[in-house]
């Protein structure tokens, strides 16, 4: 198929009258400031979704993680606290209460954890929860075992198994769980940035596509304009001058005659 060469659409265009060339050229004009006009909001939604979408991620996932995992955390150095009091105190009655603390904080740390893990989770916080369920069965076998030796008697063996066995493996618990922490931060961080950068892009994208829309609009309606004006000398010289001969009619003279007349 044969590509028309831009003189030969020079000369049909030509050919066509003035009328339907200039209804052509506005309609193009109009078809293009609405394409770009409807480019423009599909763009716009389009960046506004992306950043709305990482704003939910932050509010919605990842501060609500990190703040479980806060939690998860503060039980975890509180049940270590209650461990060491557990340990000291003499009076059974304290000891009872503090060991009710003790069971208190654990359900406090599993409930966050059952939460967190209820939660969609990416590849990296699936093997960062597998790792902290094996610990935390693991651990919680030794913790136990120290709990029953501190009520069970009061001696520096106990406080030896403590500081030996029982705290150091809640420590190991604590490294993962602090992992996971850094993880949400870096996550989070992440989330925000692309919101910044997915308004940025949209923000510039935008602004270009309204200059332009501006733009193809100013020069729409410079053409129109320069059309309406020519036209409007022309029915103005029609109007005043003979079609035939050029020269001015009759209107044209009472024309000049009213004003002449107004003069003296």
């Amino acid at each position: 198929m044969k590509i028309p060469s831009l003189a030969s659409l020079r000369l049909k265009a030509d050919a066509l009258s003035e009328p339907l060339r200039i209804a052509i050229g506005l309609g193009a004009g109009f078809t293009v400031t609405i394409a770009l006009v409807v480019l423009v909001m599909i763009v716009g939604f389009g960046y506004l979704s992306k950043t709305q979408a990482d704003l939910e991620q932050i509010t919605q996932i990842n501060n609500v993680k990190t703040e479980l995992v806060h939690t998860m955390k503060f039980a975890q150095r509180d049940r270590a606290t209650s461990l060491y009091s557990l340990a000291v105190l003499t009076d059974e009655f304290e000891k009872d209460e503090e060991l009710q603390r003790f069971h208190s904080k654990g359900g406090t740390w599993w409930q966050a954890w059952v939460q967190f893990q209820a939660m969609e989770m990416n590849a990296e916080e699936k093997g960062l929860a597998k790792r902290i369920n094996s610990l935390a069965e693991e651990r919680n076998i030794f913790l136990l075992e120290a709990v029953d030796l501190v009520m069970s008697r009061h001696s520096q063996a106990v406080s030896d198994h403590i500081n030996r066995v029982a705290i150091p493996g809640q420590q190991i618990l604590t490294d993962e769980i602090d992992k996971l922490l850094k993880l949400q931060q870096k996550q989070t961080q992440k989330a925000v940035e692309g919101a910044a950068e997915a308004y940025a892009r949209a923000r510039n994208l935008l602004l270009w596509l309204c200059g332009l829309v501006l733009l193809i609009s100013i020069m729409v309606g410079g053409v129109v304009l320069r059309r309406v004006m020519k036209q409007s000398r022309e029915l103005e010289h029609k109007a005043l001058f003979d079609d035939l001969t050029g020269l001015p009619n009759r209107a044209l003279f009472f024309d000049r005659f009213r004003q002449a007349a107004l003069t003296y």
